[in-house]
């Protein structure tokens, strides 16, 4: 309904008929960042859009007023990630995750509007093709032999634990494999009968039951960076090690030597991200992954000031990891130049969303329209203060949507206003002029357009439901055998509470040793 209002807009049409000639931009000013918000979830409705914002935190915003006014989860946002390129333990890849789940979503149709950063759009990744190639859908009564999948997952990037606990983790319990891609909402349980898969079900990670049955399960990479084997990564690694010369080649030769032989000797590396030119002679962005999709830039010049200092930043450290020999020539460029995000922009409908007029020189404007856009701000809960916007809107004839956060509170926001006599439309999702529509959900913020007569107003975030989830308590290793604990270990007893074990004693209580 809110989206329809806005395409009705004269300004929004010229927008999308310029786009449509997929030539040159079209801009549009005078949007604050409810505006971006509502333009971009319209436009996601004639197709496939890749939005491009200046930092991941606007990205993030963005991400969640559009699928509030699409009243769905229509919009991912795409991370920038770290590169892992020294020896390290611990290391986070929540990040890599995420992308991972965009983009499995995206070749598997699922996902049709991406929200990200510059830096995140110039980040390198695997090619479509590779991530195709390493993607098995399962089903039950398919053959497949444990060993076969448990390998699979091994070189897809999953890591073996007793028991599936995370995100990219499986495990395998005689006829019982465990695994958690990285797309999925949770993880996956498969038994077999011999090598044929009887039932697929998900469980929950906690308690290790099983929720529900499933007639496929998607054993997708948990990583970035892929290779078909050990051997054939150590060929490629010593093809660069012959070809390395001068005084940084040979630090470069000594730690390439350290990495061939932990490959040789069937170990894995955890900064595999620093081989990811040597793997991908054409690696990929996120633009590869929807090439036909549209682009929208909110704050042009924002975000080219954002790509030179991001890039800036990587040179700096990629010049360093140089110097030390970790990464060497030939090996050192894991993202695009911002001219080659402008030379993709050929061929696919644009828009650039600005708050004020701005332009760069290298980019030409096959449109510029301007909205006349008022941001209001939140709500903050205090029912005068809505009577006195309300009735200034309504003396206007204005078209007025409340959203009130929760349904409940919704509900009750009807009666209250009915009680002050203000008038609210019949139909739940009815826009009439001179009446109130109250409808739930919550935005950043609201919106007023003079020349469509229409106001959004929008209770703050905080009114919006939010369930708590508890902390549930992992049960602790089962203590079955004395044997099993060693002096010094913590317990929890069944009575006593937390203590240190340190040995077994016989005591006399009344006359008996125990």
């Amino acid at each position: 309904m809110l989206l329809d209002l806005i395409s009705s807009a004269p300004q929004y049409r010229m927008l999308l008929a310029a786009m449509a000639k997929r030539g040159w931009p079209a801009q549009m000013t005078g949007l604050g960042h409810i505006h971006k918000a509502a333009v971009t979830a319209a436009l996601s409705e004639t197709g496939p859009f890749i939005v491009v914002t200046p930092d991941e935190a606007m990205a993030t915003r963005l991400c969640e007023d559009v699928n509030a006014f699409a009243g769905k989860e229509k919009a991912l946002v795409y991370p920038a990630r770290e590169f892992t390129f020294r020896n390290v333990e611990g290391v986070s890849r929540e990040y890599e995750f995420a992308r991972l789940k965009v983009l499995n979503g995206i070749s598997q149709g699922r996902i049709c509007l991406v929200v990200c950063s510059i830096e995140a759009l110039l980040q390198y990744t695997l090619p479509p093709k590779t991530l195709r190639e390493n993607t098995l859908a399962l089903h039950p009564g398919e053959e497949h032999s444990l060993q076969a999948l448990s390998a699979r997952l091994l070189h897809a990037g999953y890591e073996r634990r007793d028991q599936v606990e995370g995100v990219c983790q499986f495990s395998q319990r005689g006829g019982i494999l465990d695994f958690y891609p990285p797309h999925a909402p949770a993880p996956y349980r498969m038994e077999f009968w011999g090598d044929e898969i009887d039932t697929i079900s998900t469980f929950d990670l906690d308690s290790q039951r099983r929720i529900d049955t499933v007639k496929e399960a998607l054993i997708t990479p948990a990583r970035e960076v892929l290779y078909p084997d050990n051997a054939w990564l150590v060929k490629r690694l010593g093809k660069a090690y012959d070809a390395l010369r001068g005084k940084q080649g040979v630090k470069s030769k000594e730690i390439l030597l350290a990495d061939m032989e932990k490959l040789e000797a069937g170990l894995s590396l955890n900064n595999i991200d620093k081989f990811l030119p040597l793997i991908y002679p054409q690696p990929a962005t996120l633009l590869d992954y929807l090439p036909d999709a549209g682009l929208i830039f909110c704050e042009m010049v924002s975000v080219k000031e954002a790509s030179k200092t991001s890039m800036w930043q990587h040179y700096e450290d990629v010049s360093q990891l140089l110097q030390e020999g970790v990464l060497f020539k030939g090996c050192d460029t894991f993202a695009m130049e911002f001219p080659q995000v402008l030379a993709a922009m050929e061929g696919r409908p644009c828009a650039i969303l600005e708050n004020f007029a701005r332009s760069l020189p290298e980019v030409r404007l096959s449109e510029l329209v301007s909205l006349n856009a008022v941001a209001l701000s939140p709500w903050g809960g205090d029912l005068k203060l809505l009577e006195e916007d309300l009735d200034s809107f309504l003396r206007r004839d204005y078209r007025v949507a409340v959203l009130a956060g929760t349904d409940k509170a919704a509900a009750a926001l009807r009666d209250d206003l009915a009680a002050l006599h203000i008038p609210v439309a019949a139909g739940e999702r009815e826009l009439t002029a001179g009446r109130v529509c109250v409808l739930s959900g919550s935005l950043s913020g609201g919106m007023e357009l003079p020349e469509l007569k229409f106001a959004l107003i929008t209770h703050g975030k905080a009114a919006t439901k939010t369930v708590k989830r508890k902390k549930s308590k992992k049960p602790g290793e089962q203590i079955r055998s004395l044997s099993d604990l060693t002096f010094g270990d913590y317990v929890v007893h069944a009575a006593h509470g937390i203590g240190v074990f340190e040995g077994v004693v016989k005591r006399e209580i009344h006359g008996v040793t125990k």
